[in-house]
């Protein structure tokens, strides 16, 4: 047993998130593209999404809004880059895991 919880702590990640879309979701983000839209009603739309509890369906509802179709892969890109370009908290606790990997 004592083997087993070693090799548990040596060798099992996690992601800092419990989904891959809260880790790449960005409020903010969302809020400015909405914002340039030529749409109405785009504060109560971003406000709409940001309510949603579910990441899936936020990333559905805002493909909605910006590409008029319930695609995510274009969000999806969208908020990977600007998560990417943003390294925030969750980007670098990823990058740490990565580089624990790695050096194993």
């Amino acid at each position: 047993m004592k083997k087993y919880i070693e090799y548990y702590r040596d060798n099992v990640f996690y992601l800092p998130e419990v989904t891959p879309e809260a880790i790449i979701w960005d409020e903010d983000f969302a809020k400015n593209n909405i914002s340039i839209m030529n749409i109405e009603n785009k504060d109560d739309i971003a406000s709409e999404i940001n309510e949603l509890s579910n990441y899936k369906e936020k990333f559905m509802r805002y493909s909605q809004v910006m590409f008029g179709t319930a695609n995510v892969e274009s969000a999806y890109r969208q908020f990977l880059t600007n998560w990417i370009n943003k390294k925030d908290y969750n980007y670098n606790k990823i990058v740490q895991i990565i580089n624990a990997i790695k050096n194993k």
